[in-house]
């Protein structure tokens, strides 16, 4: 009876929190957790379902418990590696640009080589893949894997390439030092995108990453968050947040999140922004640990695992993240508010039809917690209608018939009738013989007869 008793009181607290509400909860990985640096620059999961971080100073691995640093082997000739830029997987390759060549990770050797099909020393931005062919944005112009011959023509041609997307099998929407290109795949652009005449500004504009989700496709700039309609050729200005300064309108990381909303990584922190509405809900760095708050605001990377779980990559702290799903213990704890738990000395559990929780104490009555609402009500000596002769209670039973029935010590056994919203005690009393032989109930039970 210990033991069931037990495992009872640890199942009603184990807690399903979806991550993804007002109160997320960040959890850091930092260099004092392995990290070859606490400045993240880019995210990416491999077929296999690691998920890989580029810092500044190397490449990590991370399988859900720890973290592998990899050293870069036969480093192409020049000066030495660091920076990881970006990470994608083409053809089940898994490849890392980095700030001095392309790379590949080698599954069978477990380590990351040069790539044999792209050899130029050359800073690698961003990846993107047609389905048929995989395309290279570097400082120095666009290049399709398996050729140094750079794609764009004059103009272009000596331009970053920072960020890349496939608008079909033969086009490409690129963003090549301040312009924003449709091209195709040979490298002949089609168009040079333009803002809307409202929504532009003095100032060049620097685009740093571009994703699809739906219809748009969304793209983060030094300008905010910019939304290309392919179907009516239109870009323009999206406004994320009713407190737009210029920390916000640096959006470095657009992501899809795991709820049709958007992942915004600025230099502000992360917004999650719901297009259909034009709400955002923004999380910011605390100083003091906060684990709903993030250790660093100023986000470079951002990424969705195949689970649904949110990826961050700061400048300063490293990797924050929200696992989609979190399964752990929830801490009720006594005190003397309303919404609190009464009593400390738990005797009893049961879950009601409506999913909310009878916390038996014996020295505060009774809680009713609901998980829902995360809210509590109490039944007492003090409360009405239902209440309770003594606040020492060692037995909850639910009969399926309306009644919850609540035994004590000292006090006898209580009905609580929540049809009627009323409560019957039934004591002990001397020569009587239909009445309880004492006081003290320990436990309830009812038999295949229906008799309690």
């Amino acid at each position: 009876m210990k033991k069931s008793f037990t495992l009872t009181l640890l199942l009603a607290f184990i807690t399903q929190l979806s991550a993804f509400t007002q109160s997320m909860s960040f959890r850091k990985i930092t260099a004092d957790n392995g990290l070859t640096c606490n400045t993240v620059f880019t995210i990416a999961q491999d077929p296999k379902g690691f998920v890989w971080f580029g810092t500044r100073e190397g490449l990590d691995r991370y399988d859900g418990h720890t973290v592998k640093n990899y050293e870069i082997n036969n480093p192409l000739p020049g000066i030495p590696l660091s920076r990881i830029n970006c990470l994608f997987t083409f053809r089940d390759t898994f490849y890392a640009g980095t700030s001095n060549g392309l790379y590949q990770y080698d599954p069978v050797k477990d380590s990351v080589i040069a790539s044999t099909q792209f050899n130029a020393r050359v800073n690698v931005l961003a990846m993107a893949s047609t389905g048929k062919d995989l395309f290279i944005g570097t400082g120095a112009g666009l290049y399709r894997i398996g050729e140094l011959r750079q794609l764009l023509g004059p103009g272009f041609k000596s331009k970053p390439v920072t960020a890349i997307a496939a608008l079909s099998q033969a086009c490409l929407l690129v963003a090549c030092g301040n312009s924003l290109l449709i091209m195709k795949e040979n490298g002949r652009v089609l168009q040079q995108l333009s803002l809307l005449p409202e929504a532009r500004h003095e100032r060049e504009t620097i685009y740093f990453s571009i994703v699809k989700q739906g219809r748009y496709y969304w793209i983060g700039s030094n300008d905010g968050l910019l939304r290309f309609d392919q179907q009516n050729q239109v870009l323009t200005r999206v406004p994320f947040t009713d407190k737009e300064n210029t920390e916000s309108n640096v959006v470095r990381a657009v992501r899809s999140g795991p709820k049709g909303q958007l992942v915004l990584g600025t230099e502000n922190g992360l917004y999650l922004f719901e297009p259909k509405t034009g709400k955002s809900t923004h999380y910011s760095h605390s100083l003091s640990n906060d684990p709903q708050s993030l250790n660093d605001k100023a986000i470079y990377a951002a990424f969705t695992s195949n689970d649904g779980s949110i990826w961050l990559g700061t400048y300063f702290g490293g990797i924050n993240y929200v696992p989609s799903i979190v399964y752990g213990f929830r801490n009720l704890l006594p005190g003397q508010g309303s919404q609190q738990l009464n009593g400390k000395a738990i005797s009893q559990l049961m879950e009601d039809e409506n999913k909310q929780i009878w916390i038996g104490t014996e020295d505060g009555g009774i809680s009713i917690y609901d998980p829902a609402k995360q809210y509590f009500e109490h039944i007492s000596t003090r409360t009405k209608p239902f209440y309770l002769s003594v606040n020492n209670v060692h037995a909850i039973y639910h009969d399926g018939s309306g009644s919850i029935w609540a035994g004590t010590f000292l006090g006898g056994l209580h009905r609580f009738n929540k049809r009627t919203n009323t409560t019957t005690i039934y004591r002990h009393r001397a020569n009587s013989k239909n009445t309880l032989s004492n006081d003290h109930i320990y436990t309830i039970y009812r038999d295949s007869r229906k008799i309690l």
